[in-house]
C-alpha cells in the first residue's frame, strides 16, 4: 500500500511540475521517470511519433504481443508503421512502477477504442526498463489480451 501511494504521489508530481512548467525544478525518482517514459511511448504511438517510440526502444527490444508471437524491435517498429491508425486513443491506465537499482518493470492497462476495425480491446503490459550510461531504455515488452 505504501509502494503504491509512492507511485501515486510520485505521478501527481510529474503532473505538478508539468502544469507548472518547472519539469528541471527537481530531480524525478526513477519512479516517476519511468511512469513519465511509459505515458509518453504510449503517447507517441497514438500520436504516430516513431521516432519517440525509436528512443525508448533499446537496440535488443524484445516484445511477446497479445498473440504470443515474439518480435524483435525491427519487427515491432514495421508493425507501430502499419498501425498507427487504430492507436490513436491509447492510454495507460492502471500503472505500477517497481524499480531495483538499474532496472524497473512497469505494468498496466491499455485500452485501445473500438473502430471500423472492430471492437474496442484491452490489454494488460509489462514493461523492463534499462538504465546504461544514464538513460532508461525498454528492452522487453509483453501483452496479453484482456478476455470479457
Amino acid at each position: 500500500m505504501q509502494h503504491r501511494m509512492r507511485i501515486e504521489r510520485a505521478m501527481c508530481a510529474v503532473a505538478l511540475c508539468f502544469a507548472s512548467g518547472k519539469a528541471g525544478a527537481q530531480p524525478a525518482s526513477p519512479e516517476t521517470e519511468i511512469a513519465r517514459r511509459v505515458q509518453t511511448y504510449f503517447g507517441a504511438m497514438g500520436k504516430g511519433q516513431l521516432a519517440t517510440i525509436e528512443q525508448a526502444l533499446a537496440p535488443d527490444y524484445l516484445v511477446i504481443g497479445g498473440d504470443g508471437k515474439l518480435e524483435t524491435r525491427a519487427e515491432r517498429l514495421a508493425w507501430l508503421r502499419a498501425n498507427t491508425t487504430s492507436l490513436v486513443a491509447i492510454t495507460p491506465t492502471q500503472l505500477r512502477v517497481r524499480v531495483y537499482g538499474n532496472s524497473a518493470i512497469a505494468t498496466g492497462l491499455v485500452t485501445i477504442p473500438a473502430d471500423a476495425m472492430g471492437p474496442a480491446i484491452q490489454e494488460r503490459f509489462t514493461q523492463v526498463w534499462i538504465r546504461r550510461d544514464g538513460v532508461w531504455r525498454m528492452v522487453s515488452g509483453q501483452i496479453t489480451i484482456v478476455r470479457t
